[in-house]
């Protein structure tokens, strides 16, 4: 019988240990079960808050691709009304023309004006000349008729 309380006796620390295992157990069970229903709230509130950021994310894309839509079209419309480099080559090569020719015929009309002066001056020379040749000859002849008439 002493064997027997000697085993009874390690026996009943026995369950004494178990009990604190069964307890600690349950305890870590518990925790893990709550820790699990926690992360899987938590999982829950990240999807929920991840769905929202994901719309929120694809509204802001489809406003800045109608902003920028209607920035490429005001592009389009600005670019389509601009002249094009060669048309402004083009188009200052005519000018350049034109004021060349303007330049020429500036020229030909002061040369010509100055033509005309020359002409001018020099016809007024000539009538001048004559003039002057005219009063000599009729002075000369007055001349003579005046000695003519008193010798």
């Amino acid at each position: 019988m002493d064997e027997f309380r000697e085993v009874c006796r390690y026996h009943s620390g026995l369950e004494n240990k178990i009990d604190s295992l069964c307890e600690k157990i349950d305890d870590r069970d518990r925790n893990y079960h709550e820790r699990d229903i926690a992360n899987k709230e938590a999982i829950k509130v990240a999807f929920n808050n991840s769905e929202r950021a994901s719309e929120k994310t694809e509204q802001a894309l489809k406003e800045y691709k109608t902003a920028s839509n209607e920035w490429r079209d005001t592009v389009k419309d600005l670019v389509s009304k601009m002249i094009t480099r060669p048309d402004v080559e083009r188009e200052l090569k005519t000018l350049e023309n034109q004021i060349a020719d303007l330049r020429e015929y500036r020229s030909k009309v002061e040369g010509r004006a100055v033509e005309k002066t020359e002409v001018r001056a020099q016809s007024n020379w000539s009538t001048g000349l004559m003039v002057v040749a005219l009063l000599s000859l009729m002075s000369l002849v007055l001349t003579v008729i005046n000695m003519v008439m008193h010798m």
